[in-house]
């Protein structure tokens, strides 16, 4: 936004006209850099400084963090896959129908002595 200033001399024998003096200049330029100081001591007041190990995505309100959920992701924030905790999860392979299942043996039967096992003679 201009503005137009109109400044009198002393004796008002000269009139000068400016867009702006150089004292709304310097006020302007004062402004600006005290405005820049309150900005940068806001950043650093309101920043926030985790520990190592605490992600910022992880866990936004530090320290008040869900049980456990440091637990379920790494330390650059990335989350674990459950299976490393839980590896009955992991999927498992259909037995093939073409294939025979293997025999099962009581403990005391040697299955080289009773191949044919509950049929031992």
């Amino acid at each position: 936004m201009a503005a137009l200033y109109i400044n009198w001399r002393e004796n008002m024998s000269e009139l000068s006209v400016s867009l702006y003096s150089r004292e709304d200049t310097n006020h302007h330029i004062n402004m600006y850099a005290k405005l820049f100081v309150v900005c940068a001591l806001a950043v650093v007041a309101l920043a926030r400084e985790y520990p190592a190990g605490v992600h910022p995505a992880v866990c936004p309100n530090y320290p008040f963090c869900e049980p456990g959920i440091l637990a379920r992701f790494t330390a650059d924030g990335m989350p674990i896959p459950e299976w490393i905790n839980n590896p009955s999860i992991l999927p498992v392979a259909p037995a093939d129908p073409n294939v025979a299942a293997a025999r099962q043996y009581p403990a005391d039967v040697d299955p080289a002595s009773c191949p044919n096992y509950p049929y031992c003679w």
